[in-house]
């Protein structure tokens, strides 16, 4: 579904940190259950753990789903900030599984699976990145504070 003056909803820019933020949002949703859940002798400090753990993946699922959303307006000078929230996000993260599996390579970590990993998650920042300078049609870059065009384009 595409309007008339913006990005539409399938666009790839606005659809890349949408399907981010709910893979963040599912990571967040199961670390919380399984702190709200796992119970017993075994359990031990790691359902703590979980729920500290969960929070922060709420704030990457809010911050994509913010970064969607300015990325969709139809005046051109927000989506350069949508792009910039999505390419923070993206790339905070990719630093945060490289660090990772930096502190896990002497322990047989996963760390090129974890490279692999940050790299998609910020090579996924190129199509943001163009798609949010692009010009979406020749009447949308008209738009001034949703003044609409000037006379000569309504016919």
């Amino acid at each position: 579904m595409k309007s008339s003056n913006g990005l539409g909803i399938g666009s790839p820019v606005v659809l890349i940190p949408t399907v981010k933020a709910f893979v963040c949002g599912a990571i967040g949703v199961s670390a919380l259950a399984y702190a709200l859940f796992a119970k017993g002798p075994y359990a031990g400090f790691l359902p703590l753990a979980m729920f500290f753990y969960s929070i922060p993946s709420f704030f990457a699922a809010i911050w994509y789903l913010t970064a969607a959303f300015l990325l969709a307006r139809p005046l051109m000078r927000w989506r350069p900030v949508g792009a910039l929230l999505d390419a923070t996000a993206s790339l905070t993260i990719s630093a945060a599984l490289v660090l990772e599996g930096m502190a896990l390579s002497d322990r047989d970590g996963p760390f090129p699976v974890l490279i692999a990993l940050a790299a998609i998650w910020a090579g996924l920042l190129f199509p943001v990145f163009l798609g949010a300078f692009r010009r979406t049609s020749s009447t949308a870059e008209l738009l001034v504070d949703g003044a609409g065009p000037p006379p000569s384009v309504r016919a």
